[in-house]
């Protein structure tokens, strides 16, 4: 009952933020500094960082007054700085964090614009929950977040390459299309015997004119959806979903790995109870996945039992199957689909989001493949006619 208190406080603590002005990270950073720390602060540095944070502090004991942690924060400030340019970054995130410490905020609220939602809805468990488990379930977030970040950059750069590709081979079109023509003008009799998919030229040719700054400009789309797609309202985003919206699917399966790796490590790891750690994870989640979160929520609030209170249309079809599976059984409940969840959901859904650009890589490798034939083809054809 206790520990339900302390989420309902953090809850209305976040309401009161969330009201006020928004964090400005320059307050206490020079703008190069803050830049940095926004971006290049890596999940592997904020494991470091709250490693050596717990080392100092202990994790045997929730809560903490704010002069400790503020007093810890300096401590590692100072042999951050002392240390060298090397932990820049690390030395940023403590003095920026220590600030916000002292000025009243809580530790989760103040590490909440440079680090990872699962490692501040760990931190804010901590805060309410005595655990000896959070170093384990930081390193385990750490290898979570890795994991997912390492599959969004390689299927980013598959479609980076597979935009390439279709440029390039858009504009060969081009090139041997405006060849055959132009020698057709000069030589209609020798350009009689030229036989290719003249329809297939009609149409990519003028495509290929633009090519150059059609790849830049889907370059530049592929470039502000990994910016902007996730801030844009709720209602556009599940429009997107409904119309087969590429990026839209991507974002939607990182949506579900945060969540359920998070939930994953509050409930197996951290030790609280399935409600309290849905209503954690809504302190720090967007609200796409507010709107799943809170119909998990609303599921198990309403009594429902077994394992398909977590299906709420993030997993994949092949996790949903064994989702209810597991429901037929006689001891189904919650903690058995975390249990799926964490066997098999998140190594499932990392793998989706990779294989997605796998297939369009392959997709745009056979299509700039035959164009290029095709065209190469026509070249050869012309000059064979020319000269023959």
């Amino acid at each position: 009952m206790i520990f339900t208190d302390s989420i309902n406080n953090l809850l209305k603590m976040a309401v009161r933020d969330d009201s006020e002005n928004a964090f400005n990270i320059n307050t206490y950073l020079d703008s190069y500094t803050a830049f940095r720390l926004k971006y290049r602060f890596s999940n592997s540095k904020q494991k470091k960082f709250l490693t050596h944070f717990l080392s100092i502090r202990g994790t045997g004991e929730s809560g903490g007054e704010s002069k400790q942690i503020y007093d810890i924060l300096t401590k590692m400030s100072k042999i951050y700085e002392a240390s060298g340019s090397k932990f820049e970054l690390e030395w940023a995130a403590a003095t920026l964090i220590r600030n916000r410490v002292g000025e009243g905020y809580s530790l989760s609220k103040s590490m909440s614009d440079i680090f990872s939602p699962t490692y501040i809805s760990i931190m804010q468990a901590l805060e309410t929950n005595a655990s000896s488990n959070v170093a384990v379930a930081v390193k385990v977030a750490t290898e979570s977040a890795i994991s997912l970040q390492n599959s969004i950059r390689t299927s980013r750069v598959y479609s980076l390459i597979s935009i390439a590709l279709i440029g390039i081979a858009l504009k060969l079109s081009n090139i041997s299309y405006n060849l055959y023509l132009e020698k057709l003008d000069l030589e209609p009799k020798k350009m009689m015997f030229v036989e290719f998919p003249e329809f297939i030229f009609m149409i990519t040719s003028p495509l290929g004119v633009i090519s150059i700054y059609a790849t830049f400009i889907l370059a530049l789309f592929v470039f502000l959806n990994a910016i902007f797609f996730e801030k844009i309202p709720l209602q556009y985003r599940l429009l997107l979903e409904e119309y087969y919206y590429p990026p839209a699917f991507l974002y939607k399966a990182i949506s579900s790995v945060r969540i359920f790796s998070s939930l994953s490590l509050l409930v197996s790891i951290i030790g609280m109870q399935t409600k309290d750690a849905l209503r954690m994870l809504l302190l720090t989640c967007n609200k796409y996945e507010a709107m799943h979160l809170n119909k998990m929520l609303q599921r198990l609030q309403n009594g429902e039992k077994g394992t398909l209170q977590l299906d709420t249309g993030l997993l994949s079809k092949e996790i949903g199957l064994s989702l209810k599976m597991a429901n037929e059984g006689e001891s189904a409940t919650v903690r058995s689909a975390l249990q799926i969840l964490s066997n098999e959901g998140q190594s499932s859904l990392v793998k989706s989001i990779t294989r997605k650009g796998q297939i369009l890589l392959i997709t745009s490798l056979i299509t700039s493949v035959v164009l290029s034939i095709l065209s190469g083809g026509l070249v050869l054809q012309v000059y064979l006619n020319l000269f023959l």
